[in-house]
């Protein structure tokens, strides 16, 4: 299946390699973020090219800065466990605290995983044994619905990718029962699918934007 990545979305995934392989099955939220704020730490310390990506786009004190113009000051590793709660809806890190042992909904995150690799029939075929999964949101801060990520916007970077069949797959999961009226903290707001989609630059240059308008309108 193609799928269009941006190459920032590809340097993100290298980066943090095997975390974002079959994580739900190993960790609980809290212990997985953390594992992704270590991460960053040691990219930080050691300059990696990835830290602009990650801190430009998600740390409330960094948005849109340069690399250089981030190593102007002085990080610490609390700078990284600040982006990796802002990137995954929580703000700060206190409220990843909060979540205690909670586990992952595996099948719902599964789904995701389905949706973004563009295996449709797998994908159907775990609505057809779960189709309560349709109604679920995510476990992070964003509580993003399925649909948000068909939007590829908002959600967590790495995983802001579009598979060729994803028009195909959205329009799926609206038969099923997916809510086009779901909306997800980000942003500061609270944002329904499609103006995410329509201020998302990833569909636009995979070719699938008017027909993903079309889906989630």
């Amino acid at each position: 299946m193609k799928i269009y990545k941006h190459p920032h979305v590809q340097q993100v995934q290298e980066f943090y390699g095997e975390l974002l392989k079959d994580f739900h099955l190993h960790y609980s939220v809290q212990e997985h973020l953390r594992l992704l704020a270590e991460k960053l730490w040691s990219g930080i310390k050691s300059e990696h090219e990835v830290v602009a990506i990650e801190l430009s786009n998600y740390h409330p004190n960094y948005l849109g800065e340069k690399w250089q113009e981030i190593k102007e000051n002085k990080l610490s590793k609390a700078d990284a466990f600040r982006c990796i709660a802002a990137q995954y809806g929580f703000g700060e890190w206190e409220k990843v605290e909060a979540l205690g042992n909670q586990a992952y909904h595996q099948d719902f995150e599964q789904l995701v995983d389905l949706l973004l690799a563009g295996e449709i029939s797998e994908l159907k075929s775990l609505v057809k044994e779960s189709p309560e999964i349709i109604q679920l949101r995510s476990s992070y801060g964003h509580q993003a619905s399925i649909l948000h990520y068909c939007a590829s916007n908002g959600m967590e970077l790495w995983r802001q990718q579009v598979p060729a069949n994803l028009v195909a797959i959205s329009e799926f999961l609206i038969a099923a029962g997916a809510d086009k009226s779901a909306k997800m903290k980000v942003y500061g707001g609270a944002f329904t699918p499609l103006p995410l989609l329509e201020t998302s630059a990833h569909p636009l240059v995979a070719g699938i934007m008017d027909e993903m308008k079309a889906v989630l309108s």
